[in-house]
């Protein structure tokens, strides 16, 4: 019995960190392309503002 509220427990666990792993990874990548969009933003107006 035990055993099995264990085995139940443990599977949660791993599910719960395997959704919070997919989720932060999503969430860095889209703070990455925003990030990656601002740098590229500001690079071409500056550019714009050179030539």
């Amino acid at each position: 019995m035990v055993a099995l509220l264990f085995l139940l427990y443990f599977s949660a666990a791993i599910a719960l960190l395997r959704n919070a792993l997919k989720f932060g990874l999503s969430v860095y990548f889209i703070a990455f392309s925003l990030s990656l969009y601002w740098f590229h933003f500001h690079a071409t107006s500056a550019l714009r503002i050179l030539l």
